[in-house]
């Protein structure tokens, strides 16, 4: 599974083109699927609370609510000021087709359509190529070595029980645990 280190990060976000910065942006922010940001609209995007409503891609959850940084709620809000509830948050605008599906929806995000901008992009970045979906894997990544619980992972990724988080991340929580100390800190409890 490959996720981004922090600086990678920042340097594929820079390398993207304006348009596809904003989505790459939004995968890191929230950890969704390529397929729910796609479908997200202006409308679903709850200020208030600071989270994102999304239609969920897999089976575990129909809908989710991704409670967002203070970081990521800036980047959304600011995403969608002035906007219009019904419309797309993130507009495909100029960026090239890998599919011939233009007609059925112009101004938005169809299915392969981040393949060659993700591609473009960790090349000019100088990182190994990666999918899309490996922005995912470096959100959840980024959220475990922070330590949040691995539920509220789950939950966030849009998983009923911490199965996967575990078997996908939580080499990462057992590293986080081990840089704390050896003793009784490594265990959850503050030496003495």
């Amino acid at each position: 599974m490959r996720f981004l280190a922090v600086d990678e990060s920042k340097r594929l976000v820079n390398a993207c083109d304006e348009v596809f910065r904003q989505l790459v942006r939004g995968a890191l922010f929230s950890g969704c699927w390529y397929a729910e940001l796609a479908k997200v609209k202006v409308m679903d995007l709850d200020a208030a609370n600071g989270s994102l409503r999304v239609d969920g891609k897999g089976r575990d959850t129909a809908v989710r609510h991704v409670s967002l940084t203070a970081e990521g709620e800036a980047f959304f809000k600011d995403l969608a000021a002035g906007r219009p509830g019904s419309e797309l948050l993130f507009r495909r605008g100029e960026v090239g087709r890998t599919t011939r599906k233009d007609a059925a929806n112009a101004a938005g995000w169809l299915k392969g359509d981040a393949k060659t901008p993700m591609w473009l992009a960790c090349k000019a970045a100088g990182i190994e190529p990666m999918t899309f979906h490996g922005l995912r894997h470096t959100y959840a990544s980024e959220l475990v070595r922070r330590g949040v619980p691995l539920m509220m992972v789950a939950q966030q990724l849009g998983h009923r029980d911490t199965r996967m988080v575990e078997m996908h991340y939580g080499h990462l929580q057992l590293a986080r645990r081990s840089r704390r100390g050896t003793g009784k800190a490594a265990l959850g409890r503050p030496d003495p």
